[in-house]
Formats: C-alpha cells, sequence, structure tokens
C-alpha cells in the first residue's frame, strides 16, 4: 500500500491549504516583479519549480512504492544508481560544454568550487536522503507537503537577514501564503 494513512477530509483540505498558500506566494512574487525581463524569470522560475514539484513527486512514489519498509542497504543502493545514472548523463555534458567552450570551469575559483561541493553534499545529497527517508516513515504525500513548509523557513530567513526585497510590494500575499501553508503542513501532520 502506497499511502501510509487512509483517506480524510481533514487531510484533503491540509493538503489544499498547502497549494492555497504556493498560489498565494507565487502570485505574490510574480506580481511584485517588474512587466520586463525579471517578469518573464518569475514566470519561468515558476514552470520550473512545478515541473520539479512534479519530478518530486514521480521519486516519492517510486520510494514509496519500491522501497517500502526497507532497510539502510535498499536506500543506499537506491542513492547510489541515483548518482551513477546522474554522473553517466551529466559527465558528458559537461566534458562536451568545456571542449567547446559553453562551460569554462578554469575560471572557478578554488573556494568558490569547494563551496559548490558542500553546497551539493548538504543540500542535494542529505536533504535528499532525509527526504526518502521521510516518505518510507510517513507516506509520499506527508513527505512532499513537508518540504512545503521551506516557503515560510525562508521567509523568516530572509526577513532576518535582510534580504526580503520581494516583501516590498507584496507582503501581505507572501506572508497570507507562508501562513497557509504552515497551517496546511500543521493540520496534515495532526
Amino acid at each position: 500500500r502506497l499511502m501510509k494513512t487512509g483517506f480524510r477530509k481533514e487531510k484533503l483540505a491540509a493538503i489544499l491549504l498547502c497549494i492555497a498558500g504556493t498560489v498565494l506566494w507565487t502570485y505574490g512574487n510574480y506580481r511584485g516583479s517588474k512587466h520586463d525581463d525579471s517578469h518573464k524569470n518569475t514566470l519561468l522560475g515558476n514552470l520550473l519549480c512545478l515541473c520539479s514539484a512534479g519530478l518530486y513527486s514521480v521519486v516519492s512514489i517510486i520510494i514509496g512504492k519500491y522501497l517500502p519498509e526497507s532497510g539502510e542497504a535498499d536506500m543506499s543502493l537506491f542513492w547510489g544508481y541515483t548518482g551513477l545514472i546522474n554522473l553517466s548523463v551529466s559527465m558528458p555534458v559537461n566534458i562536451i560544454g568545456c571542449l567547446t567552450g559553453l562551460n569554462n570551469m578554469q575560471d572557478l575559483p578554488a573556494r568558490l568550487y569547494g563551496m559548490v561541493m558542500l553546497k551539493g553534499l548538504m543540500d542535494n545529497l542529505l536533504s535528499n536522503y532525509l527526504w526518502a527517508y521521510a516518505v518510507l516513515f510517513v507516506g509520499p504525500t506527508s513527505a512532499n507537503v513537508g518540504m512545503s513548509i521551506e516557503t515560510p523557513i525562508v521567509l523568516i530567513i530572509d526577513i532576518c537577514t535582510k534580504n526580503a526585497n520581494y516583501l516590498n510590494t507584496n507582503m501581505a500575499l507572501n506572508i497570507t501564503g507562508a501562513i497557509t501553508i504552515l497551517l496546511g503542513f500543521l493540520g496534515l501532520s495532526l
């Protein structure tokens, strides 16, 4: 059974709250961008996020279906194969990019390269590993909705670091969206 819990109207309402919050946040960012190139970039960024969410959903369903209650070895093997596939696909693309001059890695300072590697380990490897275990423990729906609380966390960090320049024009939409997402997550968790 793929779903860890049965269907309930309360859970559906919580998921719809998360979706509504995401729509509010996205609309706030879209409305806050100027009607120039950044406006097009905001729309493209939102479309890419939608595609990414779809891919995460597919992966979470695969994990929930083919790795149910599996042990550490199966999870490591899953991510090992994922890494091997990524390496076999991205390495030729990067080599071709370097040979044609499209991807010039020589200009990248060693310190920045190290920071990119550390970010890759922390963001891509560790967070995906923890997320995959969350899929096994609570199911794909709850794990993916859990990832949506990234939005309120980003809002808090941006406000604390005074990096929230997007809040100047659409603060009400962004804050309402973040609170709605948080309420949806709490509703799904309870």
